[in-house]
């Protein structure tokens, strides 16, 4: 059995964050039409009331300067479509780790002309965090945000309860959370283990390649992280969109597995013994298939695994393709 260690040490509290608290349309404020600036295509920008009380701070992102500070709040005029913002702290201290809000973490797709919306953010005390991990490619997720390191991370998180998940091809995840206090360094070992697969062989399968196809086929499942997105016609793809996809609708999934590529010829063909596809290739996709088809499949892989696979439903799929919780908002993906 091959065991992966993931090692956490928490080092001591050593900077500041500003952190959203929350982002929401201020629907009875009509600030954005009464006070109207325009951005450089000519179009009506949308405004951003950002409620903070500490000053020298700087605005980076479709931005329609100046900035105005006015009673507890900064005006942030910013040009419509954009879906994102960079909140830096000017001042050497303290210092406060640059803040860069997604607005579709917050069910906006894109800032509209004439709208009013309101965030609230707040300074949180930090901790460091420090990952090291084995194998170096297992992805490592806290917070919902997907970590980039190379078998070694370094994170400063605010105190408080932070949730994470621990994932490799072919294990079973680790899903849990720690809380950070600020007192003493803690550490966290966490065992990865390959998941023990039971395969049933049926009678006219040669044992080893029939294991080893499904094997790999369940291996290829790429864990996506659930959250909360808008689904259908958002605005960043204009006229691109099918009257279908409309309205655009908020829409919260929790966490699945989906495979990383289509179910190619060589798997099709181990569970269901036969090749329907026209053009030939054992790593290529299965195609001349229709929805029964692949429903007896489903039923066949999970009789023989023991596991309950599906076809994703259409907002994981879209949800997926978006790029999950890490979906920058970007057109035709």
């Amino acid at each position: 059995m091959v065991l992966l260690i993931c090692c956490w040490t928490l080092l001591s509290i050593s900077a500041q964050e500003l952190t959203v608290k929350s982002m929401t349309i201020a629907d009875n404020d009509l600030s954005a039409s009464k006070y109207r600036r325009m951005d450089l295509s000519g179009n009506v920008c949308g405004l951003v009331k950002i409620q903070l009380t500490i000053s020298d701070v700087s605005f980076e992102g479709n931005v329609i300067l100046p900035v105005e500070y006015k009673d507890g709040e900064y005006w942030v005029y910013m040009a419509k479509g954009s879906h994102e913002l960079i909140i830096r702290h000017q001042a050497r201290s303290p210092s406060f780790h640059p803040c860069h809000v997604f607005f579709t973490n917050y069910g906006i797709s894109g800032i509209e002309s004439l709208v009013t919306y309101e965030m609230t953010l707040s300074v949180e005390n930090m901790q460091k965090l420090i990952i090291d991990y084995t194998p170096v490619d297992a992805m490592v997720i806290v917070d919902s945000k997907l970590q980039q390191g190379n078998g070694h991370l370094e994170l400063d998180l605010p105190i408080g309860n932070h949730d994470y998940v621990i994932a490799q091809e072919g294990c079973v995840p680790s899903i849990g959370s720690i809380k950070l206090n600020g007192g003493s360094p803690l550490t966290i070992e966490k065992s990865l283990e390959y998941e023990a697969l039971q395969i049933t062989v049926p009678d006219n399968q040669q044992n080893t390649q029939f294991q080893s196809v499904i094997v790999n086929l369940i291996r290829k499942m790429e864990f996506i992280k659930g959250g909360t997105f808008m689904m259908g016609a958002t605005s960043e793809q204009g006229e691109d969109a099918e009257n279908d996809e409309k309205p655009a609708h908020q829409v919260t999934l929790s966490s699945f597995f989906l495979g990383k590529y289509e179910v190619t010829q060589e798997e099709w063909e181990a569970v269901m013994g036969s090749n329907p596809s026209t053009f030939k290739g054992a790593r290529l996709p299965v195609e001349t298939v229709g929805w029964n088809d692949c429903q007896e499949f489903i039923r066949k892989l999970n009789e023989v695994t023991g596991k309950q696979f599906r076809l994703p439903t259409e907002a994981e799929w879209e949800y997926a393709a978006r790029g999950g919780n890490r979906s920058k908002g970007y057109n035709n993906t």
